[in-house]
């Protein structure tokens, strides 16, 4: 969980070993806590050793009890084996896309509601 420290400055909250080693500093969310929309951030992750791994990212920002979006629920979703990494921790990251439901409408169409109590409303 990512928690809003001050507009464009996020600290993760919760997090283990791994993700820590991953981030050695805050993201830069501003945009997407704005908008209100998850976003997606596909990525490959290197250990100092050359060896990687394939991974998505996924933000969904959250309301505190004051209406604010301050914080973001993140999922990491490995697409590519662990293993790969070789037991070495990742020190870098390298962003191969950023995925918003705007830009995925093509990819993925979007669900709609046809029937609500018998009733064809869309």
């Amino acid at each position: 969980m990512l928690g809003r420290l001050r507009p464009g400055q996020y600290q993760f909250r919760l997090l283990g070993d791994f993700i820590t080693d991953l981030h050695g500093r805050d993201l830069r969310l501003e945009a997407v806590r704005r908008r209100a929309e998850p976003l997606v951030v596909t990525c490959r992750a290197h250990a100092q050793s050359g060896c990687g791994m394939s991974m998505e990212i996924a933000l969904a920002p959250l309301s505190g009890s004051d209406g604010e979006r301050d914080r973001f629920l993140g999922l990491y979703q490995p697409i590519s084996p662990v293993a790969d990494l070789m037991g070495d921790a990742p020190v870098s990251l390298s962003i191969l896309a950023i995925t918003t439901p705007d830009t995925a409408a093509d990819a993925f169409p979007r669900l709609r509601l046809t029937a609500m109590g018998g009733t064809r409303v869309g």
